[in-house]
């Protein structure tokens, strides 16, 4: 969840919503990443290879809801003759 935050541009809050996750959570998450990726050890304690793997678990299915929702809501403004461009984030506001 974190790589597709910093590599996909997502906001965290908007990831929080969809996931339904607590903000300050993934913030943390956030956080600790970037400072073990620095090369330093972060606060608290490291990532285990279970926290990592329990991230990646979030990843796809993620990733797929998104691209699904996207084209429905696109689909059903071609519809409805709106056929618009989604702003970022794939949703309409």
């Amino acid at each position: 969840m974190v790589r597709m935050i910093r590599d996909q541009g997502l906001s965290v809050s908007q990831v929080c919503k969809d996931l339904d996750l607590v903000d300050s959570a993934l913030r943390r998450w956030i956080e600790q990443y970037d400072a073990e990726t620095a090369g330093g050890p972060g606060k608290g304690r490291p990532l285990t290879s279970s926290d990592l793997l329990k991230l990646q678990t979030f990843q796809l299915p993620y990733q797929r809801v998104r691209k699904y929702l996207t084209t429905r809501v696109r689909q059903l403004a071609a519809e409805k003759g709106g056929n618009r461009r989604l702003p970022h984030g794939g949703s309409r506001s």
